[in-house]
C-alpha cells in the first residue's frame, strides 16, 4: 500500500481493484503491525 489507512493491529482487510467497471478482490489479510502518524491539513491554494 501507498496510501495511509486507518485500521486497529489484528483488524482483518480486503484489497479491491476495478477491472472493466467491475470490483476484484485482489486480496486479503490481517493487520499485524503499524505506525501512528498525525493527520496532515490540505494544501491551501
Amino acid at each position: 500500500l501507498t496510501d495511509p489507512i486507518c485500521t486497529e493491529v489484528n483488524e482483518k482487510i480486503s484489497l479491491s481493484r476495478r477491472i472493466e467497471k467491475h470490483w476484484r478482490l485482489i486480496g486479503w489479510g490481517t493487520i499485524r503491525r503499524g505506525a501512528t502518524t498525525k493527520p496532515t491539513a490540505p494544501n491551501s491554494v
